[in-house]
């Protein structure tokens, strides 16, 4: 039993570390709801962003790491992606709906960048998340984060 247990906290202590990546990521973002720059399209941000969680929802980490901006290529190299939320999205279960989005401006902390976010509420059989994806002026998937 004691091997199980270690292997356990071993595997949740390598989800958490990518999390914290994606945490990071997502904070460089910025948090504030603003309104979003004329350089976005509202219904091209909330296409894109949609699709973004059809891609996880089937499981099409390449066709999202294709998306990544240079700063998440290099954060999340390899299958950081795919190790990390994958076991979340096996939890959740059977994908249900989109009960919300909404798109609002932000600025990167680090490059003072405008960026959009898209806030989606999902629905998954075995509970809700909330999606914050961001995108940079050139529809480059700038963060991705889930709670």
């Amino acid at each position: 039993m004691k091997k199980y247990e270690m292997k356990k906290q071993a595997a949740t202590r390598k989800i958490a570390g990518v999390l914290a990546v994606i945490l990071v990521l997502a904070g460089a973002a910025g948090c504030a709801s603003a309104k979003l720059s004329d350089d976005f399209d509202k219904e091209t941000v909330e296409t894109a962003a949609k699709e973004v969680v059809d891609q996880l929802n089937t499981g099409d980490y390449a066709a999202i790491e294709e998306a990544f901006n240079a700063t998440m290529t290099i954060a999340m190299q390899g299958q950081k992606l795919q190790d990390t939320l994958q076991p979340i999205l096996d939890k959740l279960g059977e994908f249900e709906e989109i009960s919300n989005c909404e798109v609002v401006g932000s600025k990167a902390q680090d490059t003072k960048e405008d960026l959009a976010v898209a806030l989606i509420n999902v629905k998954y059989a075995e509970g809700k998340v909330r999606y914050t994806i961001s995108f940079d002026k050139d529809m480059k998937l700038a963060g991705l984060f889930i709670k």
